[in-house]
């Protein structure tokens, strides 16, 4: 019996049981639809992670080098100067090197000097403080209309500093880009995290607005550029020749390492919660194959006449097993279009892009075809060892 009559036959008995095919597809469609889902939420949340650590839309390799100082933390805010993105940009493989300076950001790391030594902590404007305060007080609005030279600062970011008092800490002058403020509280950063050092907006905008944050060099290398090699030459010349290289080591870190962690973080994540969501899969399987002994019991007869009239087991076998295989395939491919749908919409909830991928439809179709075999294989197989004469009589 050729492939075209089983597939018409088996149409032709799914047509003859409606109610109950219709109510095995339905249990497909979910078990399909919540792995298409999951699925595609991962590869967009995967995607959209990967753009926003490489900064771009593009395949470009980003770098980024800081300083990792030796001494307590005491860096300048001058970490580079154009002599070091020189150097940087004379290495093969390099498309450009900058710096960054966030001059307009809310956080920013700034040098502050306390009793004449020098650390390097995050600054955070504020327009009034909210912090749990361990001594003294937060800044207040008033603060930030007058313009107060006053800040401050966390339990942790003192305690980096051996020759300071905490307890003594309220009322002491700190000296940031030359100009003296009050140390006003001290917070207590033990249970949240909070900035190491805090100033009203007002007074930072007037009075350390120029102040540029060099803290990180951000490197782009060309598409084909050998990463580990070009990498390695950046951290031997700025270790060499770098402008503050007295004061520490340099450390590169490249967006393909953070890239590689994040797709192995996030595919494991989404490769259990679809083992957990194919359990719908596996009940939607044990309902394929109930229907299917059940259609094997109903057509005895139908199947001792081709037996009859020369049929093969094979054919018997091949006729039920397209049978299943319709059936997961038509609930595959309702349950694919609902996933994509369901993950576009969730997707416009939490601004992600979602995009129907050629990956996770083939996901889609092997599972519907895995499930049909296997849900179909040990009735099928049954039906075609049954006695002829046990069939007809």
């Amino acid at each position: 019996m050729n492939l075209y009559k089983l597939i018409t036959m088996s149409f032709k008995n799914i047509k003859m049981n409606k109610k109950k095919t219709g109510l095995t597809i339905v249990g497909i469609v979910i078990g399909i639809a919540s792995v298409i889902t999951i699925l595609s939420i991962g590869e967009a949340y995967k995607s959209n992670t990967i753009k926003q650590i490489s900064g771009d839309y593009g395949e470009e390799i980003k770098l980024s080098i800081t300083l990792v100082s030796d001494f307590e933390g005491k860096v300048g805010s001058e970490t580079f100067n154009s002599n070091d993105i020189n150097l940087i940009n004379q290495i093969y493989g390099v498309k450009s090197a900058k710096l960054e300076s966030d001059t307009e950001g809310i956080s920013k790391y700034i040098s502050i000097s306390i009793f004449g030594e020098i650390f390097n902590g995050d600054i955070e404007l504020i327009d009034s403080g909210y912090y749990n305060l361990i001594k003294g007080r937060n800044i207040t609005q008033q603060d930030n209309i007058n313009k107060s030279r006053c800040i401050t600062l966390t339990k942790s970011f003192l305690e980096g500093m051996k020759n300071i008092q905490i307890d003594t800490i309220i009322g002491q002058v700190a000296v940031i880009n030359g100009i003296t403020f009050e140390i006003v509280g001290l917070v207590d950063d033990s249970e949240e995290y909070y900035s190491d050092i805090s100033i009203p907006t007002n007074t930072y905008n007037e009075i350390l607005s120029d102040i540029k944050v060099n803290q990180i060099l951000k490197v782009t290398l060309h598409e084909d550029a050998e990463v580990g090699i070009v990498t390695r030459e950046i951290e031997e010349i700025l270790n060499k020749y770098g402008s503050n290289r007295e004061l520490g080591s340099y450390y590169i870190q490249n967006s393909i390492e953070s890239i590689e962690l994040i797709k192995s973080i996030v595919e494991s994540l989404t490769w259990f919660t679809v083992v957990v969501a194919s359990i719908s899969l596996f009940v939607s399987a044990i309902g394929v194959m109930n229907m299917i002994f059940t259609s094997v019991s109903e057509r005895k007869k139908e199947i001792g006449i081709k037996r009859a009239i020369g049929a093969k087991k094979s054919d018997i076998t091949n006729e039920f097993l397209i049978e299943g295989c319709i059936i997961t395939l038509i609930g595959g491919g309702i349950g694919y279009i609902i996933g994509i749908l369901n993950s576009i919409i969730i997707g416009m909830i939490v601004k992600m892009q979602v995009i129907p991928s050629v990956f996770i439809g083939c996901i889609a179709l092997i599972i519907s075809i895995v499930v049909g075999i296997l849900s179909s294989i040990i009735p099928a197989k049954r039906a075609a060892e049954i006695n002829t004469i046990d069939l007809l009589y």
